[in-house]
């Protein structure tokens, strides 16, 4: 029986210091990447003051105001806080969100009220699913360690 505990014993250990040791096989769920909580919050409040200052240009009709903070929403996905996740799927996520603050600078310029509406929806409905993703992960990766 004592033989049984200690062959458990260091097989546990062996099991804990290789699922710590950053092994990357393929199955291994996608880990976010640390970051100051306060940073990371300051960071996401920036995206929305940027995001609702697009909603107020659109509001009012005030192209200036689309282009200005649709252009500053799409600086802050080139910031080293937004890259959380090095993962595909993270990847596309913010390539499509890119391209959608770029149409929506586009359609700023160009004074279509319409397709500025539109893109603004798109970047929304992008960010709503990238967050959902990201909280699934968080909530994986808690429920695994």
């Amino acid at each position: 029986m004592r033989k049984l505990i200690g062959v458990l014993v260091v097989a546990t250990l062996f099991a804990a210091g290789w699922a710590g040791s950053g092994y990357s096989g393929q199955d291994e769920q996608p880990r976010v990447r640390p970051n100051s909580s306060h940073q990371f919050r300051k960071f996401m409040q920036r995206k929305l003051l940027h995001t609702q200052g697009v909603l107020e240009g659109l509001v009012n009709e005030d192209y200036d105001a689309i282009v200005k903070n649709a252009q500053a929403v799409n600086l802050l996905t080139m910031e080293e806080s937004w890259n959380v996740l090095q993962t595909e799927a993270y990847q596309q996520q913010s390539d499509e969100f890119r391209r959608i603050a770029d149409d929506l600078t586009k359609a700023g310029r160009n004074h279509d009220l319409e397709d500025a509406t539109l893109e603004y929806l798109s970047l929304t409905m992008k960010c709503i699913k990238c967050h959902k993703m990201m909280r699934g992960i968080r909530l994986a990766q808690k429920t695994t360690f």
